[in-house]
């Protein structure tokens, strides 16, 4: 099952959570364009290669200058007359970060377009407007740097848990590569999962650090995907709040749930010291008990 014994005050439970406080192959290399040039040397493949590379830059070229537009007319419709030197600013920083990252810049400015939509009017960390989106796009690419993920796969993880736990990205960032390290759950599955939770774990109580230390314990003992536990966990932790007969039947029949703690958090409507208690007693639970918890 997803949840197997695990002491959520201890063991590695509790370490994990002290810690986290601190193009294309030899297919394509032999089409028809480098056969033609094998035929005249080597210069000329030299020359082969030099041009695919130029004919590849001037797409992303193409690509970037067209998202630019996009981001250049979102800025005048939230600064006037005075988008242009913020537009030059957002522009400059973009093809910056591509040259320090070697993530692509009309990538970066993809992304950066969602991130000012997103962002450019909240607060964050300390951080607000334009200097909150660059940081968050910064994160972005350098945790694409890092992981060898793509950015645009990491984005929306990363925007939801941002949004859910009123976090920036560079503290979600270093949470899931941290927790990559101790348990060897990639960040990839930690983003994932706790942007698709994020809200209702805010809700019922939970911390970025402590639920995703909760989500890596549930990937690695149950070998599910974040995708299939997440949605596992955004099931069960709303219909916790609307199970309190049915959890206490549980506690009445199951002596490992039969505890002072289990039972005053179901009386209190305690979701997060409930939801703590299931996972840390799942794998000591009768099948039918289990089977309770799953289909909740």
């Amino acid at each position: 099952g997803p949840f197997r014994s695990s002491d959520p005050s201890g063991g590695w439970f509790g370490r994990v959570r002290r810690n986290l406080r601190k193009d294309e192959g030899l297919g394509g290399f032999f089409g028809t364009g480098a056969l033609s040039a094998l035929r005249y040397g080597l210069p000329s493949m030299a020359l082969y290669g030099a041009m695919s590379g130029i004919s590849e830059s001037v797409r992303e070229a193409e690509e970037f200058q067209f998202t630019m537009e996009k981001v250049k007319a979102q800025l005048e419709d939230t600064f006037g007359a005075g988008a242009d030197p913020i537009f030059q600013s957002f522009k400059g920083h973009i093809l910056d970060l591509a040259k320090e990252t070697g993530v692509q810049a009309d990538v970066l400015a993809d992304v950066g377009m969602q991130y000012q939509g997103a962002f450019g009017k909240r607060t964050l960390g300390g951080l607000s407007g334009q200097e909150l989106v660059k940081s968050q796009l910064d994160a972005a690419a350098k945790l694409g740097q890092v992981t060898h993920i793509p950015v645009s796969e990491l984005n929306d993880g990363l925007t939801a848990a941002s949004f859910g736990f009123n976090r920036t990205n560079e503290d979600i960032s270093n949470v899931a590569l941290r927790l990559e390290s101790l348990s060897g759950v990639t960040a990839k599955e930690t983003i994932g999962f706790i942007g698709d939770v994020a809200p209702v774990a805010k809700e019922a109580g939970f911390e970025l650090e402590e639920f995703a230390s909760l989500a890596a314990i549930a990937q690695q003992r149950s070998g599910r995907s974040g995708t299939a536990l997440a949605e596992s966990f955004g099931r069960i932790i709303p219909a916790i709040s609307q199970s309190k007969d049915q959890l206490l039947q549980l506690a009445a029949a199951d002596d490992s749930l039969r505890t002072p703690e289990f039972i005053q958090a179901v009386n209190d409507g305690n979701i997060k010291g409930v939801l703590l208690s299931l996972v840390s007693s799942f794998g000591d639970l009768n099948k039918e008990s289990q089977d309770f918890i799953v289909n909740l």
